[in-house]
Parts: C-alpha cells; structure tokens; sequence
C-alpha cells in the first residue's frame, strides 16, 4: 500500500503541472496541433492515471501515455501475490497454478 501512495503523489503532481503549465511551455511546428488535444484527453483520462488503468485506455486516448509502465508495474504489483498464494502447498492446485503461470499444460 505504501508504494502506492508514494508513486501515486508524484505522479498526479506532475499531471497537476501538465495540465496547468504545459500549454504556456511548448513551442515549435506541430505544437498548436498536438498540444490541444494532449490537453483534452487529459481532462477527461486523467482518473485512469490515478487508477493505474491508463495502459488499458486507447493509445490516441490517454493522457500522459509515457506513463503505461508505472500502470503496468502497479497491476502486477497488485496481482502477483495472489497468483503465489494459490501455489503454496496447502492450496490443492498449486501444481496447476504454477503451470497456468508459466503458460504448460499440467
């Protein structure tokens, strides 16, 4: 739970500056183009980022798409453990659990 509570306030600080200074800090041929729209998908996506959905979004939807890794760590993060504890030896199918993560048949 700690690591998401200290990913998590960095990461929506940085989407809080994204989202207030990022139009005054570009500049440049395609700015005017790609940084609208930059701005509206992160005001209607910017939940999945708290959420850590955001790899699960659309690529041309998401906002802050560089972030898709700290998603995809966070949901493995949270996921896991569970696939351990149902291949302790007490758990009657730990031996197919084990197979199921490898992707082998039993």
């Amino acid at each position: 739970m700690f690591v998401f509570f200290r990913l998590t306030r960095t990461r929506m600080l940085i989407l809080l500056m994204v989202l207030g200074f990022q139009q005054y800090l570009g500049s440049g041929a395609l700015w005017e183009q790609i940084q609208p729209a930059d701005r509206e998908n992160c005001n209607e996506y910017w939940w999945a980022n708290l959420l850590y959905v955001n790899n699960l979004i659309s690529a041309n939807k998401t906002c802050f798409c560089h972030s898709w890794y700290l998603s995809n760590d966070m949901q493995f993060f949270a996921i896991i453990p569970f696939c351990f504890l149902s291949s302790l030896p007490g758990s009657h199918n730990h031996y197919h659990s084990l197979f199921r993560m490898n992707g082998q048949p039993p």
